[in-house]
């Protein structure tokens, strides 16, 4: 399970080890907060792909910023903007809507698939790298300004 940074509802609770054994460590979090599911328990930044989504959120693999602008000025890596346009990698179930369905609630699914190109607001999101630096943000459906397309 991968966690927001930013979430500031959790708490540390420490367990008594069963007959004699080391204190165990857990943190409660509030599930808006948990960004996705890993492949597995040993997942390591490598399978960052493979993160699911879970709720309203969308993981997007970021398109590369030129170095060079429309002008042909070589922008230094001070210079550059962070990138704001990606394609959607996995998409979550969608966001829970306790009115749908006569109030028995439903989800509300991304207006995104896999294959969409997509821009995003500049300081949205949750991102990670894999080691042979390839960039992924995972973002709310809120923080998708709008789809440009298919790749």
């Amino acid at each position: 399970m991968l966690y927001s940074k930013f979430g500031f509802m959790y708490t540390d609770v420490k367990m008594a080890g069963k007959d004699g054994a080391d204190d165990e460590e857990y943190i409660l979090i509030r599930e808006d907060d948990v960004i996705g599911t890993l492949p597995r328990s040993s997942a390591i930044a490598d399978d960052i792909p493979e993160l699911q989504p879970l709720g309203d959120r969308v993981l997007v693999a970021v398109q590369d910023t030129a170095d060079v602008t429309i002008g042909g000025v070589l922008l230094p890596d001070s210079a550059k903007e962070r990138p704001l346009s990606g394609t959607v990698v996995r998409v979550g179930p969608g966001k829970w809507d306790q009115s749908l369905d006569g109030g028995k609630g439903g989800r509300v699914k991304p207006g995104v698939q896999e294959g969409d190109r997509v821009l995003y607001f500049k300081y949205a999101g949750d991102a990670m790298e894999t080691p042979s630096g390839e960039q992924f943000i995972v973002l709310r459906g809120d923080d998708l300004l709008c789809k440009t397309g298919s790749a």
